[in-house]
């Protein structure tokens, strides 16, 4: 892994570590990179500026059912012990990893994780990409990538926001992506080409055959 790189990883309860992020310099885009650990409680990780990090481990209630907060950047813990579930965590800079869900969306019990990341939210450049990564041999396996936002001209701007639920009834949430947009003819946007065609998406994401036949 790249020397300037950072990288992030916590605890999800009893289940095996979480990996998550790392940007190798302001001018490129953020690296992923896995760290798999074992702890016995969860940890919670500062991400500051350009994807510095500072990971703190800290004792929650006992029921793990707390959130954890510590000044700055900081990605936060709330478990939910009767379903696995891990909330949303925003991170507040200008560079780097923007957003992070750790969330189960093929039913395997192994968690996906969704990353938003980029450059300039917060500012009249943002530029943000979404992926998801799947675990698999110690390694991150990316399985999902698409734009999340881009500026035009004077002020004109498109962005998604992402959320999940059960489209299909099949019993599995999907990743649906919600466009918004500068109204065309507005801020410099002419050309409705240069946003992305679809208006809403909902994305599914299925075990592969080995591990449906597991």
């Amino acid at each position: 892994m790249n020397a300037n790189s950072r990288v992030i990883s916590s605890l999800i309860g009893p289940l095996l570590a979480c990996v998550i992020s790392a940007c190798a310099a302001e001018s490129s885009d953020p690296m992923a990179a896995v760290v798999v650990a074992e702890l016995d409680r969860p940890v919670s990780v500062v991400l500051s500026w350009h994807g510095e990090l500072r990971v703190i481990v800290r004792d929650i209630t006992p029921d793990n059912s707390g959130d954890e907060y510590f000044g700055g950047p900081l990605l936060s813990i709330q478990i939910d012990a009767e379903d696995e579930r891990i909330a949303t965590h925003d991170f507040q800079t200008s560079y780097g990893l923007f957003c992070l869900d750790i969330i189960d969306l093929d039913g395997d019990r192994e968690p996906e994780y969704v990353l938003v990341s980029g450059w300039g939210r917060g500012t009249s450049a943002r530029r943000e990409t979404i992926t998801v990564f799947t675990v698999a041999d110690g390694a991150l396996v990316e399985r999902y990538r698409a734009p999340y936002s881009d500026s035009f001209g004077s002020g004109a701007w498109w962005n998604y926001e992402h959320h999940y639920r059960d489209t299909d009834g099949d019993g599995l949430v999907e990743l649906v992506l919600n466009l918004q947009h500068t109204p065309i003819g507005k801020g410099g946007l002419e050309d409705p080409n240069l946003i992305p065609a679809v208006a809403t998406r909902a994305l599914e994401f299925r075990p592969s055959r080995s591990e449906a036949q597991q």
